[in-house]
Order: structure tokens, then sequence, then C-alpha cells
């Protein structure tokens, strides 16, 4: 007898976006990056979206945030400099699945 496994594809987040704000307070400003994105319903099991900032070749985690949510906002960024982001769904089993790359300049 054979028993196959079969893994499941994780497919990336869809309409995955980024647009640089300017945040002002009473009296304060700041430039603060907002990303979006909508769970894809192929996916099954997902328990967090992890988002990476990549800078000079090296990526780095920056966050992970729940399955529900569907915006995250990276404060303090500079307002003239370009930004590249990897966000991802994880199944369950902490598997990551495909990137979609959000570029905010």
């Amino acid at each position: 007898s054979l028993t196959a496994g079969v893994i499941r594809i994780i497919y990336p987040p869809l309409n995955a976006a980024g647009v640089k704000k300017l945040n002002r307070g009473a009296i304060s400003a700041e430039y603060i990056n907002v990303l979006s994105w909508q769970p894809n319903p192929d996916n099954v099991d997902i328990r967090a979206f992890r988002i990476y900032l990549t800078e000079a070749g090296t990526r780095r985690l920056l966050a992970e945030v729940e399955a529900s949510t569907a915006e995250y906002r990276q404060r303090r960024v500079e307002k003239d400099k370009t930004y590249t982001y990897g966000l991802l769904a994880v199944d369950k089993a902490g598997r990551e699945g495909e990137e979609a790359t959000i570029v905010v300049r």
C-alpha cells in the first residue's frame, strides 16, 4: 500500500498594494507606509500573513499579523525612500506561500 502526501500550494494575497502617507498629529508629523491586501480565497487554513522588508539585498521579517488582518502600517519611514515588501500567507503548519511584492515610493 502506498500513501502519497499532498502538499497544498499557498497562493499569494490578492490586490497587494502600498501607499506612502503623511500622518499629522496636533504637534508632530511623520510618514507611514500603508500596505493592504485581500486574502486569496484559494488558500486553506491560513493562520497569518508575514511581511518582509528588503533593503540592500537583505530580507528581514518586519511583522506577522493574524489572518483576519488586511492592512499593515509601517511608521517613521523616509519621505523620499523606496521600500520593497514581501507579503506571504502562512498556513497552520507554519509554511509560507508564494510572495506578493509591494513597492512603495
